[in-house]
């Protein structure tokens, strides 16, 4: 059973609080449809600062590979954490004490204190831990600056679990990887999920329990490595599986069809085994945009899936397959849609994935779920949310929840011992 975070006594404690931040930014301004998933967590923030515990927050924003990069820095999120909550902001770049050495590269320290407050903690975590009161907020740097998080550093996790009393996790999308600060800190300290984590596992174990026949999954975007794997679940699953973006254009290059210069998974293309390209749930394109830049600034094109060029890349479904997917969609009682049909970046690339999404929403019979990033940014884009039966802020663990996988991050705490607490 999964320990939920009111199971704890959590009174005056210190709390390692993990949480998915990982949201585009532009520059040092986050995207504004991005906003939804920072203030999904906050009932889990106030439920801690009502208890009196100290918070410390641990988040990652996109792929560093263990290495400090300046544009990665969680500071804006940081700022809109501030705004949001109503709290002072101080931050603090790292100066390493002895306490701190082996979390240097994740210290520089972010600190909310509420505003009528006037002193100042020591400029290093130890001080500040030290010196935070009930209520307090510190959030440390990019976890993922540290080549301990993704390498599963056991060393890295007795650090970062020395620095709190229990942790809550509340990073469902994120609950699908292998990380230190998903995995091994639940396995050290007292550990439960939070309201959010708590939300996402009992909205999908019922969508998992009880599907709506006909089940109709749409999947797209960049990541084809994990999706790949699950399309052969959903079709046993599903009375339809919908496919576009890198995701097709990947499918699509592994059964040597010319793809043009295309964006493709080469590694997954390689590797792709026992997809049954003439199953008749499974729907690829049929038709594409492509061009031979995606900038939107040259020449576009149709042209049949097989047809598109040696100088084009397929950037779009075209008006055959929007009209193919509609029609299957109409017929749905579910639908899950994860990731957009073609790079949405370009307003020229988002005709298809707005025709789906519109063809999603007109379905008014249907029980509709979204997750995952671009996705979700393009709900919020046109407004539409209100319209959602459930928008899960996962994409990778969305799919492998409902492919009935265990997610790592949930499994740990499952099996966490240290409840008693």
């Amino acid at each position: 059973m999964l320990k939920k975070i009111t199971n704890l006594n959590l009174e005056a404690k210190t709390v390692l609080l993990r949480t998915d931040y990982n949201v585009p930014l532009t520059g040092k301004t986050i995207n504004k449809y991005s906003f939804w998933r920072i203030k999904a967590t906050f009932k889990t923030i106030r439920y801690l600062v009502n208890k009196k515990s100290k918070i410390i927050i641990v988040c990652h924003l996109g792929r560093p590979d263990g290495k400090v990069v300046e544009e990665l820095r969680i500071e804006p999120i940081a700022r809109f954490l501030a705004k949001s909550l109503k709290r002072k902001l101080i931050i603090y770049n790292n100066q390493a004490s002895s306490y701190d050495q082996e979390l240097k590269r994740i210290t520089q320290i972010v600190y909310f204190m509420p505003a009528s407050r006037q002193d100042s903690p020591r400029h290093y975590v130890g001080g500040v831990l030290r010196n935070m009161q009930a209520g307090d907020i510190l959030m440390l740097e990019n976890i993922r600056f540290h080549p301990g998080e993704q390498a599963l550093s056991q060393v890295f996790a007795e650090k970062l679990s020395n620095l709190a009393d229990v942790f809550i996790n509340d990073a469902f999308a994120s609950a699908h990887r292998k990380e230190t600060s998903i995995t091994l800190i639940a396995k050290i300290l007292p550990s439960a999920a939070g309201f959010l984590l708590q939300k996402e596992v009992k909205a999908l174990n019922n969508i998992k329990k009880n599907p709506r026949k006909p089940l109709i999954f749409v999947m797209g975007g960049a990541k084809a490595k994990t999706k790949t794997k699950l399309i052969q679940v959903f079709l046993s699953k599903a009375d339809g599986v919908l496919v576009g973006g890198v995701l097709a254009n990947t499918i699509l290059a592994a059964q040597g069809i010319a793809v043009g210069k295309s964006i493709i998974d080469k590694e997954t293309a390689k590797s792709i085994n026992g997809l049954e390209i003439t199953n008749i749930k499974l729907h690829l394109p049929v038709d594409v945009i492509a061009s031979p830049t995606k900038d939107g600034k040259s020449p576009v094109a149709l042209r049949p899936v097989g047809n598109v060029g040696k100088e084009n890349m397929i950037l779009d479904i075209g008006p055959d397959t929007i009209l193919l997917f509609k029609t299957i969609i109409e017929k749905a009682k579910m639908i899950i849609w994860n990731g957009p049909m073609g790079y949405t970046e370009v307003k020229k690339f988002k005709h298809g994935t707005d025709e789906i999404l519109e063809a999603i929403i007109k379905n008014k019979s249907a029980y509709k779920v979204i997750g995952g990033g671009e996705s979700i940014v393009l709900v919020h884009q046109h407004k539409v949310s209100q319209k959602i039966d459930f928008i899960s802020t996962g994409g990778g663990s969305l799919l492998k929840f409902l492919a009935g996988e265990k997610l790592p991050g949930i499994e740990a705490l499952i099996k966490n011992k240290n409840i008693n607490f």
